[in-house]
């Protein structure tokens, strides 16, 4: 539409290797001048909407006085009447839950690799994910299952890196694999034209890895620039911390990736062992979405990962077991020279196992998930001690947690930790609202469907219900769940699982302002974030 010729499209690549650098010069020359410059100025605007409204664009234009705010005009827009038949609230449809059963098909190999199929031929593209049950949980060491998974496409026993990128390219196709805490996954994606070639690639990545000592260091030294740039931030020493607080011993008292320090002591044979040890078939599920049919794709399985063979039995892995505090704690990270102050509150939850996890949706909407929701309305809306929180349950594979995050001024920091415990305090002693629990469930229900449109969105909750072992009517139990989810039902959860009096605390800022404020609050600990080197 745009160029008015649609054989443009064979010639493109053509017309951009014959760009010359005279062409680009001149190009700049004509276009990157002084002339053409737009400069944007942005000023503070303590006011917000309600400032530009009023005229006021600048900080010394401000209203200061309760006079001059009152000026404020009416909501909505001048000269329009409301219709007498239109209701003043919003109504509901009745709540009642869709019929979602996932179209595919499934088929179990000889070796015990589990083939699932989601078919659908809008579009001449395919999606295949190769999931293992093994993650992070699994290592002996840490950061060694997301090394390993991304190194599969670092170099095989037929290509290396580079020619392994080369024909990668060259059929257009995707293909990486990554390592997170519950589970692995090794992703491609191709045109439909092109599946056999990029499937005999998948087969490559996974039964013929290469680990190429020199393509380590290379991802090795991304690895550690991509951690100095995240372990630098407030927000990140803030969940660091309340993971080590909530989870102890635990695998999830880390992440995925490890720290700089793990990543540091990582060696190629610790990727390569822990690939050796979890991979294999007979914990691996394999997913073909998109435009395939399920005897294309059985063959295809078959023919890619037939030959793999299990050896010995499964690995175990045993988790360090979880308990709650036994009372309130602060640990206030000491973060000198900051302004403001991030906050974490939290405590141990639940998983998608336990009787109360489909009502666990609906309090977590109404709690701090949805923009309406408590925490909002209260700490940012009323209060205006944020721009942003939320809060509520969490379901992993082997524990679940319960946190709300935020961050404030230094000088609002404790005020605003008080309304965080508040906040739950309430969430434990009353109950939703008839509008509270109507609108949660209108909102996940209303878009439940619409976020399952496409064959891959389907594929990744068969992903989940496999990786997590939720049975196969898991979508429909969850959709049935939240629309019979009664007061009741949120009153007997938030009773059995909200302990206010257990909460894990976390505080990253400047400690020697901070510190004899939260000391009124509970008991704080100061915690001195290391420094490389």
């Amino acid at each position: 539409v745009e160029y008015g010729d649609i054989s443009q499209v064979n010639r493109h690549l053509e017309e951009i290797r014959g760009v010359t650098r005279e062409d680009i010069m001149r190009v700049a020359n004509e276009y990157l001048s002084d002339e053409r410059v737009l400069r944007v100025r942005v000023e503070r605007n303590i006011l917000g909407a309600a400032g530009n409204l009023l005229g006021f664009n600048k900080e010394e234009d401000a209203p200061i006085t309760a006079e001059r705010e009152t000026e404020s005009p009416p909501p909505g827009r001048g000269g329009l009447v409301r219709d007498a038949e239109f209701p003043k609230e919003p109504p509901f449809e009745e709540i009642k839950a869709a019929k979602l059963t996932p179209n595919y098909s499934s088929k179990v190999l000889e070796n015990g690799l589990k083939v699932l199929v989601v078919p659908n031929h809008e579009v001449s593209f395919v999606t295949v994910q190769l999931g293992l049950l093994s993650g992070a949980w699994t290592e002996e060491k840490t950061g060694s299952a997301s090394m390993a998974m991304q190194m599969l496409t670092k170099g095989t026993g037929k290509y290396s890196e580079g020619e392994l990128a080369e024909e990668l390219e060259t059929y257009a196709i995707g293909l990486s694999g990554s390592g997170g805490m519950d589970t692995s996954t090794v992703y491609m994606s191709c045109l439909t034209e092109h599946l056999g070639q990029a499937m005999g690639l998948l087969g490559e990545v996974v039964l013929s890895p290469s680990f190429p000592e020199e393509e380590f260091e290379k991802l090795r030294k991304q690895e550690l620039t991509s951690l100095e740039v995240r372990t630098a931030r407030a927000e990140y020493q803030a969940d660091k911390e309340l993971r080590k607080r909530l989870y102890g011993e635990h695998a999830y008292s880390r992440t995925a990736t490890g720290e700089i320090e793990d990543v540091e002591a990582l060696s190629v044979e610790d990727a390569k062992s822990w690939w050796r040890r979890f991979s294999r078939p007979d914990t691996t599920v394999l997913i073909f979405a998109g435009d395939i049919e399920k005897e294309r794709a059985f063959e295809l399985a078959k023919e890619t990962f037939g030959a793999w063979k299990a050896v010995g039995e499964k690995p175990k892995k045993e988790l360090a077991r979880l308990s709650q505090p036994a009372e309130s704690h602060i640990y206030l990270v000491d973060r000198p020279g900051s302004i403001q102050s991030q906050i974490r509150a939290g405590q141990l939850g639940i998983t998608r196992h336990d009787e109360g996890y489909f009502t666990s949706r609906v309090v977590s909407s109404y709690f701090g998930r949805a923009f309406n929701s408590r925490l909002n309305e209260s700490i940012r809306v009323a209060k205006g001690l944020t721009y942003g929180v939320s809060g509520g349950y969490t379901a992993k594979r082997f524990a679940g947690e319960i946190t709300v995050g935020t961050f404030s001024k230094h000088e609002t920091t404790a005020e605003a930790v008080r309304a965080v415990i508040e906040e739950i305090e309430r969430l434990k002693n009353e109950g939703p609202s008839e509008e509270e629990l109507k609108s949660s469930q209108s909102y996940i229900l209303g878009s439940f469907v619409r976020e399952r449109e496409m064959p891959q969105q389907i594929a990744s909750d068969l992903w989940l219900i496999e990786s997590q072992q939720l049975g196969e009517d898991y979508l429909e139990r969850l959709l049935a769940g939240i629309a019979e989810t009664e007061r009741e039902d949120c009153e007997r959860l938030v009773t059995g699982t909200i302990k206010p009096a257990n909460l894990v605390i976390v505080v990253v800022g400047e400690a020697r302002k901070l510190k004899e404020p939260l000391e009124a609050i509970a008991p704080v600990t100061v915690v001195k974030a290391k420094k490389k080197g």
